[in-house]
């Protein structure tokens, strides 16, 4: 008894010639031709932007302002370290009423030196728009020296 096979069978019509396939294959290799020039030329175009970002030495230009006010906020909190140090000293066991008003009055001004370093510290962060995060880096390396 036979089989339908109809389902399986090869049908001559759905077969695709030589020719078909070589226009195929050259339809192919334009589209990637096309598309590694499209590539090409975003690549440009990005490499472009890139060049206008802000180089090396416009953002090193820009963090010395930062960088002298960080120096002077840096040497108030040394000195006011220093002053607690010495009046540390003075104290002994016991505390005196005036002196500790003074360690809490030079700890309260401490806070204040690092709200207002956490400020720049900030300011510094949100003024500044960079691509790199290698020079974001390397400039506040060079402001912490």
């Amino acid at each position: 008894m036979a089989q339908d096979n109809s389902d399986e069978e090869f049908d001559i019509r759905d077969a695709v010639t030589p020719e078909q396939l070589k226009e195929d294959e050259e339809k192919n290799e334009e589209d990637q031709r096309r598309l590694e020039e499209h590539i090409k030329n975003r690549q440009q175009v990005i490499q472009k932007e890139n060049d206008k970002q802000i180089s090396k030495k416009d953002i090193e230009d820009r963090f010395g302002s930062y960088k002298k006010e960080f120096s002077t906020l840096s040497n108030n909190l040394n000195e006011i370290c220093e002053e607690i140090d010495n009046t540390n000293i003075e104290m002994g066991i016991e505390l005196e009423k005036k002196k500790y008003d003074k360690v809490k009055n030079l700890i309260e001004k401490i806070g204040e030196q690092r709200t207002l370093l956490k400020k720049k510290l900030n300011e510094l962060t949100n003024n500044t728009y960079m691509s790199s995060t290698t020079i974001i880096a390397d400039s506040i390396s060079k402001i912490g020296n």
